[in-house]
């Protein structure tokens, strides 16, 4: 939390969570488990996490870092527009997600990703 490290995460097999720590208190936000992407965004530039992820048990997980991906971008230029084309889906999902409450009082609060 609070750190660009430049790395994101597939998750091969095992489960993440991203936990959010505010003054004393740690809260769990979200469990990741196998076949999940985490972190996309901080590949395509600097990006301080908001959360810290933490393997809850035995994991495999790639690891992919800014600086090889970029070089990758360079060298395959068409493959831009398809990581794009998947990043706005995977927010456009993930907003869903956060309206899919039965209670309005608990969606009023939130702000979704698609705003931005």
């Amino acid at each position: 939390q609070g750190e660009d490290d430049g790395q994101a995460y597939l998750i091969v097999s095992g489960t993440v969570q991203a936990w959010f720590q505010h003054g004393e208190e740690k809260h769990l936000i979200h469990t990741f488990d196998s076949g999940q992407f985490v972190g996309g965004c901080a590949l395509l530039g600097k990006m301080l996490r908001t959360f810290t992820l933490e393997v809850v048990e035995p994991s495999v997980i790639i690891r992919i870092k800014r600086e090889p991906f970029q070089k990758a971008l360079k060298q395959f230029p068409g493959a831009f527009n398809r990581i794009t084309a998947n990043l706005v889906a995977e927010m456009a999902e993930w907003d869903r997600q956060g309206l899919d409450h039965d209670n309005i009082e608990a969606i009023t609060p939130y702000v979704g990703v698609s705003l931005l």
